[in-house]
């Protein structure tokens, strides 16, 4: 059981972190946050025209839509440890 002294886990030996968006706050951040970029105009035009078609087809089967990506590595990720 822990007792709540621990010291907090290391940024990224101990734990890696990695947000999505490539916001302002990931490059602010100490040490720089690791993130997937996103075109978010295209994020939201997609889920404007999903959500006026399923209104339209609300019986329609479940679809499944992938919007690319792109990786933008920074310092708070690390190789996993062996």
């Amino acid at each position: 059981m822990r007792n709540g002294t621990a010291p907090p886990p290391k940024i990224p030996s101990d734990i890696s972190i990695v947000s999505f968006d490539n916001g302002q706050l990931s490059t602010l951040a100490t040490p720089r946050t690791t993130t997937m970029g996103v075109d978010l105009g295209l994020f939201g035009k997609t889920a404007i025209r999903q959500l006026f078609w399923r209104t339209k087809q609300p019986e329609a089967p479940h679809m499944e839509l992938l919007l690319p990506t792109t990786l933008i590595e920074r310092e708070s990720t690390s190789a996993p440890r062996a």
